[in-house]
């Protein structure tokens, strides 16, 4: 994205947080765990108030298909269409810091959920040391 043109820092880092890269095409918007903001973008009359009505509802049980998601009061006259919405998160990032005898290890791994449901790691990285922002759950050896 830094590479497009009228990109700034700026605005970089306020997309961040809803952008991803990812080694295939088509997965769409997981309806069950998108954010607030990401929603509000399948339509340019979606307000907010909506929005938080469809996250509530989400909240008391998980649609179990995209025809009951779109189905919705809030959706109604939209004419939303299912492509681009799915119901399952494909791709993970999972983050973990290790502290050892004083020593601090961090890693950051991409993982892949096939749809038969097979976890697999595509990439591991340990050279980034700010991903973490949760405090430490400490184990305590007994």
């Amino acid at each position: 994205m830094r590479l497009l043109e009228g990109v700034t820092e700026e605005s970089y880092q306020a997309l961040r947080p809803f952008v991803a890269a990812l080694p295939v095409s088509g997965l769409g918007i997981n309806v069950n765990t998108a954010s607030a903001q990401v929603l509000q973008t399948l339509h340019p009359d979606l307000n907010a108030a909506q929005v938080k009505a469809v996250i509530d509802r989400r909240k008391e049980q998980r649609f179990e298909n995209i025809k009951d998601f779109l189905a919705l009061p809030q959706f109604s006259g939209l004419g939303l269409k299912p492509e681009g919405l799915t119901l399952q998160t494909r791709f993970f990032e999972v983050v973990a810091r290790i502290t050892y005898d004083k020593r601090v290890v961090h890693l950051i791994s991409t993982d892949y959920r096939d749809p038969e449901g097979k976890v697999s790691t595509l990439h591991r990285d340990t050279g980034q040391k700010n991903q973490i922002t949760k405090a430490p759950f400490n184990i305590l050896e007994g």
